[in-house]
């Protein structure tokens, strides 16, 4: 049996993190685990740290799923090491495969993408530009860490949706070996 895979994405809000992982998980057997539901029950009930706790939620339920066979991709910023070590530390106890897969955009497509009115109702997701720019000045920026080509995928999501799903498709593929294992080389990328 195939070990377990753990997509995790990154990226800040906006950049289609969520559209994307819903997209990649309608089409198989992935289950799909989203750090900002937890966080907008947490703020619902008036959780203090609603965040911080949504991560450890997120982290706890993934390695459930992983423990238990099923792959998952897991949706979060990710804007902090702590989060990616937490990430790396489940998939080295489940012996799941962790890939990391980032959304970005460049600023004309961000921007009209944070103008458009969210369809959720009670959510806490950013819904302005000037919202997205004052968070922006407030964090220290995304963490990049030292992720090499064989750990993490950046895509520009301003493409469309069926070819980002072709490239995810391929850099979760071209990391396993055929019999499942994962390719000699780290910093080589399998490419039979």
């Amino acid at each position: 049996m195939d070990r377990p895979i753990l997509i995790a994405m990154k990226g800040h809000p906006g950049t289609g993190k969520s559209t994307l992982a819903e997209a990649w998980v309608a089409q198989g057997d992935w289950t799909l685990v989203d750090k900002d539901d937890f966080k907008d029950v947490l703020l619902a009930r008036r959780v203090a740290d609603a965040n911080e706790l949504a991560y450890e939620l997120l982290w706890y339920s993934t390695r459930a799923l992983l423990d238990g066979g099923s792959s998952v991709v897991a949706v979060s910023p990710l804007s902090a090491e702590r989060h990616y070590q937490a990430a790396r530390s489940i998939c080295e106890r489940t012996g799941a495969r962790l890939r990391v897969v980032e959304c970005r955009l460049d600023e004309h497509h961000w921007r009209a993408r944070n103008e458009l009115p969210l369809d959720r109702a009670g959510d806490h997701r950013i819904r302005t530009w000037s919202s997205l720019t004052e968070y922006l000045r407030s964090t220290t920026g995304s963490w990049r860490g030292p992720l090499s080509d064989t750990e993490r995928l950046i895509v520009d999501t301003a493409t469309p949706l069926c070819d980002q799903i072709r490239r995810v498709t391929g850099f979760v593929s071209s990391q396993s070996e055929p019999d499942g294992s994962e390719a000699q080389s780290r910093g080589t990328r399998n490419t039979s």
